[in-house]
């Protein structure tokens, strides 16, 4: 899920369809998103995006398994469909369900998946959405919509979201004149809020949301260490420490969140490194790449690469 870090814009379409998730991100530069590879294969990966001025429409597809993390700005609101035949995932520590709205408005979030992932999205300027929220309401945006969450969605409410969202998104990327049209642009700012807040559960049905548990926490902890010193090869031990919870709370966590141990997750992220390394070498060789990130055996770093990439590093480099 894209979230501006600077206001909306005026009107414009935007769309990329690539193999590469250094690509991706840098096509949301300045949004503070990333990505990281969980599972092998190789990336198809297409992001179309609508500005309308108050809200951002999005819709993406990503074929593989995968880690996003994003840092939405404080003046927007987003919220997301994930089509029920996406694979299994989870949002902030939390497991997904076949009909689940996501709330991305707490801070950072992040989202994993371990087979492809296909969403629509809306990102408003939360003063716009508050205002039309209690003008159409009669009160105020409840509170605990503000935490970052999944929330159930009634009926068929969270597919309307989706195709009302998606094909609002084809007509103005076949049809782009249509964003000099003030006044169409209103009508369709009001018809993608609506389409949200339908997608929103009734105030009285809203779950209480638990406590974000102390095994959560350690995970993302050690996660957000990772980003940073991958490449220094910290051992279980140090993990541990990071985390503040034991090697067996920590295992279960990952496994719960990411599907996958810590020690397994460490060498994903040295090995998605390893990959934007070779994408960027200018004068590194292969091996230069691979022992910067800590793979002593040029060997079986090609084999792991190519298992989880679909390619050999030296087609990699060779392409930078």
């Amino acid at each position: 899920m894209h979230y501006p870090q600077s206001d909306i814009e005026k009107p414009l379409t935007r769309k990329i369809v690539t193999s590469c998730f250094d690509n991706l991100a840098n096509f949301h530069i300045n949004k503070n998103r990333g990505y990281t590879q969980l599972e092998p294969g190789k990336l198809n990966a297409q992001f179309f995006s609508a500005s309308l001025g108050n809200v951002e429409i999005i819709k993406e597809v990503l074929n593989v398994g995968a880690r996003i993390e994003a840092a939405p700005n404080s003046a927007f609101i987003p919220f997301a469909y994930s089509l029920p035949t996406s694979g299994q995932y989870h949002f902030c520590g939390r497991a997904g369900s076949n009909n689940s709205f996501t709330l991305a408005s707490g801070g950072v979030w992040d989202m994993s998946f371990n087979d492809r992932i296909e969403y629509a999205a809306s990102v408003f300027n939360k003063e716009y959405f508050f205002e039309n929220y209690e003008t159409l309401k009669g009160r105020v945006y409840p509170k605990q919509y503000l935490i970052s969450q999944l929330t159930p969605c009634e009926g068929l409410n969270g597919i309307h979201y989706f195709y009302g969202v998606s094909n609002i998104l084809t007509w103005l990327l076949s049809n782009p004149q249509i964003l000099n049209y003030p006044d169409v642009i209103r009508l369709l700012c009001s018809q993608v809020f609506q389409l949200t807040v339908d997608a929103l559960p009734h105030t009285e049905s809203v779950f209480t949301l638990k406590e974000t548990s102390k095994r959560t926490k350690g995970v993302r902890r050690v996660i957000e260490y990772l980003q940073v010193h991958a490449s220094e090869l910290p051992d279980i031990q140090m993990l541990c420490t990071i985390a503040g919870i034991s090697e067996r709370s920590l295992q279960y966590g990952f496994i719960d969140s990411l599907g996958t141990t810590p020690i397994q997750y460490l060498r994903l992220v040295r090995l998605n490194g390893a990959r934007s390394d070779l994408l960027a070498a200018q004068k590194d060789k292969v091996s230069d790449v691979a022992m910067r990130w800590g793979f002593l055996e040029l060997g079986r770093f090609s084999k792991e690469y190519k298992k989880l990439f679909h390619e050999l590093p030296s087609k990699t480099i060779s392409s930078a």
